[in-house]
């Protein structure tokens, strides 16, 4: 996905470059069935959501999911209701935002992937950029999409709202 992202040229208005809405619903579906597995079979959160991370092949319509290292398990931390809404308020930015407009929430003029960054302490002068924004009314211009796709991505990146299941997501 990341790599699709990257050899978009720099003007594309009419967004030829990107993947068709079926397409990334296709592979969004995939992804939240791996989501359910995770969840049900194996009681953790994938946790880190990244262009870079997803592979999709748009002959056979199949999707692969790399760098597993970050998952936790579901009743770490805040525990299990808050780390599966944060894994799809992550995924949401990610994955079906970001997979629909190759841009990122907050600022549709910032590239997506590495870039410095003053927002953590860091001895990496550069980090990769996580796809999310706490802002629920991010950038929603994009003409491609549709109103009912804006109140899907919309609810999901509030973390006031979000979901509270990969299945509640898929419908």
């Amino acid at each position: 996905l990341f790599r699709q992202i990257q050899g978009r040229p720099a003007v594309d208005p009419d967004g030829l470059f990107r993947l068709p809405t079926g397409e990334v619903i296709v592979m969004a579906i995939q992804l939240l069935d791996v989501m359910n597995y995770l969840y049900q079979k194996h009681h953790r959160a994938y946790m880190d959501w990244k262009p870079e991370h997803i592979f999709w092949n748009g002959l056979n319509r199949k999707v692969k999911l790399i760098d597993w290292n970050v998952t936790i398990p579901l009743d770490e931390g805040p525990g299990e209701r808050q780390n599966i809404r944060d894994d799809l308020r992550l995924f949401c930015g990610a994955a079906l935002y970001i997979g629909l407009t190759f841009t990122d929430p907050d600022d549709i003029s910032k590239p997506i992937g590495t870039r410095p960054t003053t927002e953590f302490q860091s001895p990496v002068a550069q980090i990769r950029r996580r796809y999310w924004t706490d802002n629920p009314y991010f950038h929603q211009s994009d003409f491609s999409l549709s109103d009912e796709i804006k109140k899907i991505i919309r609810r999901g990146l509030d973390p006031k709202q979000g979901f509270d299941s990969a299945s509640e997501l898929r419908k």
